[in-house]
């Protein structure tokens, strides 16, 4: 096959004494070939060595010198120089620039020439956890670049994303655009009361990036339903919805804490609960699912939609300021 030996004569191996393990050439009636990875997969490298398409008949790698002997039929003998690891990296881009967050895009690094024998490594980063890279990318011989996948999250907002790529001291760096589910909906409006808001504002609940908003309990309060509660609203894409689900993603600082959400009915005129359970202590996610007649979350005329997020002692209460930490809190509407 295009990656394997020629079914002809191997006349000779030689291994890379730098990585003797997995590199190898091996010489043959029509050239040099290559395996970077014991013998998987093979690269034809007569050409990129300087070599003519003539027989080879034997190999020798020279112990500290990073040259390849060569021994031809009828065209003498060679000593090569093998490739460094010195090709500058020169570019970084990403296709498409845009995609729907969830979904991924591919990046590719570009190198000024062929990477050396034993690949030569690009280093990898993201501005955000919302897109995330490998660590580093490997250019395989002989290529002038490598490609990795961008994972990314679903996000509530457009977001730029900065990839950023370094290899020699040099830099390259692409931006990556994510974009919005259409049934995602966002807050415009977050209140705390009871309660007192801390840090954080509108963008820490849109996008689940370790921004947070936070809240804690407010000790001079004379308390009335959750110690900690935060309203938000937003409006629906649609007036008659067919699925209705709020995501929140927090934890609170303590255990022992109860966590409650509530969507607005505008036919009852309260609030009535679609989840509730133990706060978690660390990062979690919970979806919301509603059920019934859904039309009766969506105010008539304006499409407003509200939710209310809560949390209270399970059992003993707690006689300091505890706090919780909101990451993200959204609707999903269609």
């Amino acid at each position: 096959g295009a990656t394997g030996l020629p079914n002809i004569t191997a006349n000779t191996v030689a291994r890379d004494l730098d990585a003797p393990s997995t590199h190898w050439f091996v010489g043959t009636d029509v050239g040099a070939f290559l395996t970077t990875n014991a013998g998987a997969t093979w690269t034809n490298i007569t050409q990129s060595l300087g070599l003519p398409n003539v027989q080879v008949n034997d190999l020798h790698t020279i112990a500290g010198t990073r040259m390849l002997n060569a021994a031809t039929y009828g065209r003498g003998m060679w000593r090569l120089p093998l490739p460094t690891d010195t090709a500058a990296l020169i570019g970084l881009s990403v296709d498409p620039t845009s995609v729907q967050g969830g979904n991924s895009s591919t990046g590719t690094a570009q190198l000024a020439g062929g990477a050396s024998l034993h690949g030569s490594a690009v280093q990898l980063s993201s501005s955000s956890v919302l897109a995330t890279v490998p660590a580093s990318v490997t250019v395989p011989f002989a290529s002038d670049s490598g490609s990795f996948t961008v994972f990314t999250q679903p996000v509530g907002f457009p977001t730029p994303v900065t990839l950023t790529a370094t290899r020699l001291g040099s830099t390259q760096q692409a931006v990556l655009n994510l974009l919005p589910d259409p049934d995602i909906v966002v807050p415009n409006t977050v209140t705390v009361g009871p309660g007192l808001h801390v840090a954080g504002g509108l963008p820490e609940l849109y996008n689940s990036d370790n921004q947070r908003y936070q809240a804690r309990l407010d000790l001079s309060a004379d308390e009335q339903g959750f110690p900690i509660t935060v309203d938000v609203k937003g409006v629906s894409p649609t007036a008659t919805p067919t699925s209705l689900r709020f995501v929140l993603e927090s934890y609170a600082e303590l255990g022992g804490m109860g966590q409650t959400i509530q969507l607005f009915d505008w036919a009852a005129g309260q609030y009535v609960t679609v989840d509730s359970r133990a706060a978690p202590t660390s990062e979690g996610t919970v979806t919301a699912i509603a059920s019934g007649s859904l039309a009766r979350f969506v105010r008539t005329g304006t499409r407003e939609v509200r939710a209310r997020l809560g949390w209270e002692p399970i059992a003993a209460e707690v006689g300091f300021s505890w706090r919780v930490w909101i990451d993200r809190a959204w609707w999903r509407i269609q």
